[in-house]
């Protein structure tokens, strides 16, 4: 479980009765990337309840453990197998496209082009990288590339969080 998290639940069981506390917060985890709070229920009920009953406190509580205003959202286990599996199709997807030949990549990304899909320069998806039966990466080449992808997944991730929350917040206005 994480440790920050986990000074969260210890603040909040303060505040709350002992019952209360095990029904619907005792179970739960947490993942943290930078402000952005994702609170791991065990069910649909539980994710609702959390939401509708406990928002502010647990907004209340990171606040004042972090002195920062979080971004906090409830998804369920299932939700969190949900997206390991889209990471795999997707990790899949990459793999399939690095193991064409340096032509068909070229083709494809020209095609991808056309479609309006922005290809980065520094991309795995890469025209110009060689075939890898045509040269063995470094490690260092390895681990840059690693790196680069890990920044632009967490960047992505923080502005579809930020969008997620304003569309939550348009649909509660209506």
């Amino acid at each position: 479980m994480n440790e920050r998290w986990l000074e969260v639940l210890k603040l909040i069981e303060g505040k709350l009765s002992k019952p209360s506390f095990e029904t619907w917060l005792k179970a739960t985890d947490a993942k943290i990337e930078g402000n952005n709070w994702t609170i791991i229920a065990q069910n649909e009920f539980s994710r609702d309840w959390l939401e509708s009953r406990y928002m502010g406190l647990i907004e209340e509580t990171i606040q004042e453990l972090t002195s920062e205003i979080p971004f906090v959202k409830v998804i369920t286990d299932r939700q969190v197998g949900l997206d390991k599996l889209q990471d795999n199709r997707i990790d899949h997807i990459i793999t399939q496209i690095n193991a064409l030949h340096p032509s068909e990549r070229k083709k494809l990304i020209s095609i991808m082009g056309e479609q309006g899909y922005a290809i980065e320069k520094n991309s795995t998806i890469n025209s110009s990288s060689a075939d890898h039966s045509e040269r063995e990466s470094t490690k260092e080449e390895t681990e840059g590339r690693i790196e680069y992808l890990e920044r632009e997944w967490k960047g992505m991730n923080e502005r579809l969080h930020k969008l997620e929350s304003k569309i939550i917040e348009l649909i509660e206005k209506l």
